[in-house]
């Protein structure tokens, strides 16, 4: 058998187990060792003309590893030492558990909480990421203002409509902003709008402070589909509740990067100018939120360092998996 273990291959010869050798091959090393000792980490009882037997390793020392006890398959991580051990196996490593860090502060019960919550053709509602939210947005990443309408029926949890997400986004008009009924406030999700007129968002978000509605505005954190201008005016607007600039892409990481196109300092300029009313809630990545990223790093670290005041409060976007930090860009 051959398998790699970090820039060496191995290559395993199987004996008969009882009071057998087994012989480990890791380049121009070789290690024999009594088979009931193969599977520790080190072959320290071999032998290894020509070099330190410390270099052939079956498992990585970095990670636990399940060894099948007859080597019918390799190593892997990370495993059960239950299921190796029951299996007749010796576990590869015993690496101490790490100490977990201290959980992240609770966040405020003041503060002001929001989460995306999908609605597609399968499942609507969806998962909450944080169920506690006074905010609650329909998301179906329809771009017109109808099919969001019809999708949303079927859930009677939301208080937000979401307008956008994807392609075709088209800002909703007065009239039917007016024929909302049982919503708190919309939000428009720009990220692909060809037309980029300021003048018809500004209609759609008056119309909504008109029916007494809360508005909330979102792009991807880079403005990517969108321009500078078009963004830094949307955030001017004096009929904007909230916005959100979405810390994430497709993985469940924060990503907490700029863009030549739009940088947060120009997001700052934007929100500080005269007529401004929008507050910032960052848009985060569920899984990353609270683990990795506390409500506190987010809200007064991120915030004031790149806005020069606190947020708030944060919206929380529904994540499935683990981020493994190869797509994590924080603070």
């Amino acid at each position: 058998m051959m398998f790699r273990a970090g820039a060496l291959v191995f290559v395993i010869i199987a004996r008969p187990t009882t009071g057998s050798k087994i012989t480990c091959k890791a380049g121009d090393l070789t290690c024999e060792v009594d088979s009931n000792a193969f599977m520790q980490v080190h072959h320290k009882k071999g032998k290894c003309p020509g070099g330190d037997a410390s270099q052939c390793t079956l498992c990585s020392t970095a990670t636990q590893c399940l060894c099948n006890p007859t080597w019918a398959v390799a190593c892997t991580a990370p495993g059960s030492k239950d299921a190796c051990t029951s299996a007749g196996g010796a576990w590869c490593t015993d690496i101490p558990t790490p100490t977990p860090g201290p959980p992240a502060p609770p966040i405020p019960s003041g503060a002001l909480m929001g989460e995306w919550s999908t609605c597609y053709p399968s499942v609507c509602p969806g998962s909450e990421p944080y169920p506690d939210s006074s905010i609650k947005i329909c998301f179906t990443g329809s771009g017109t203002f109808q099919a969001n309408e019809e999708s949303c029926a079927r859930a009677t949890s939301f208080n937000y409509l979401s307008i956008g997400g994807g392609p075709g986004f088209i800002p909703p008009t007065a009239d039917e902003i007016k024929s909302l009924k049982g919503y708190d406030g919309i939000s428009l999700d720009i990220e692909s709008y060809a037309a980029l007129d300021v003048d018809a968002i500004q209609v759609s978000l008056q119309a909504a402070k008109d029916a007494g509605l809360k508005t909330h505005f979102t792009c991807a954190h880079t403005g990517y589909g969108l321009t500078r201008d078009f963004v830094m005016a949307v955030l001017k607007l004096p009929t904007l509740d909230y916005v959100s600039p979405q810390l994430y892409t497709t993985t469940p990481c924060i990503q907490a990067t700029e863009s030549a196109g739009i940088t947060w300092a120009d997001w700052k300029t934007a929100l500080d100018s005269d007529g401004a009313t929008a507050q910032l809630l960052p848009g985060v990545p569920e899984g990353d939120f609270q683990s990795y990223a506390s409500y506190d790093d987010i809200t007064n670290t991120f915030c004031s360092s790149k806005f020069g005041k606190p947020c708030p409060g944060v919206m929380v976007w529904p994540t499935t998996g683990t981020c493994t930090g190869v797509d994590r860009v924080w603070p």
